[in-house]
């Protein structure tokens, strides 16, 4: 999301669009981030998605859209885009403690997600240089949001995997219990 904000002024004024326009696309990817962090959570409050669920969608969701950028070449299709990747970003940040929750202890839950977010962190280390890289380099920054949705669907493909591993689980354990429920009526 930050290297979303930092280069799509530069891409809408790449564009032809205005820089007061291009800068409103920050605040309306905010401002949608921002409502979405404080609707979306009903959607799995009241059992309308798992949790699992909401995350592999907005991560699919927000993939699309980061590919879709470097097609828009007016306006109002940069604005939808950046309507769909912050409420994909807020919807997907505040589920990350939820999770994390759900991993350790809330003794350790301090512990855990400084450190998550530590090791999140590192890789924004080099973004300024993958940042120029696109821009100074190759010219634009078609391959950046490539690049970017690529890493979204590479989190579509890591959730999905979870969610087949969580499955496979629960079939074992339903499996053994069962396998106990049969032996104990026998006996």
């Amino acid at each position: 999301m930050t290297t979303y904000l930092t280069v799509i002024v530069d891409f809408a004024m790449d564009r032809d669009i205005s820089r007061w326009n291009a800068v409103l696309l920050i605040t309306c990817c905010a401002a949608v981030d921002m409502v979405s962090r404080l609707a979306s959570g009903w959607i799995t409050d009241k059992g309308f998605l798992r949790r699992s669920s909401m995350m592999t969608l907005h991560f699919l969701l927000s993939a699309t859209s980061l590919h879709l950028v470097p097609l828009c070449h007016s306006y109002t299709p940069i604005v939808l885009m950046s309507v769909i990747v912050g409420w994909c970003n807020g919807a997907t940040i505040v589920l990350i403690p939820v999770f994390l929750m759900e991993l350790v202890d809330a003794g350790k839950f301090s512990v855990c997600y400084g450190t998550a977010t530590f090791l999140a962190g590192l890789p924004m280390l080099a973004r300024p240089v993958i940042i120029g890289y696109f821009r100074d380099t190759l010219g634009d920054y078609r391959g950046l949001f490539w690049l970017l949705g690529t890493l979204s669907a590479c989190k579509v493909v890591l959730w999905c995997w979870l969610y087949w591993k969580e499955r496979q689980g629960c079939n074992v354990r339903n499996l053994v219990n069962e396998q106990r429920q049969m032996k104990l009526s026998q006996a």
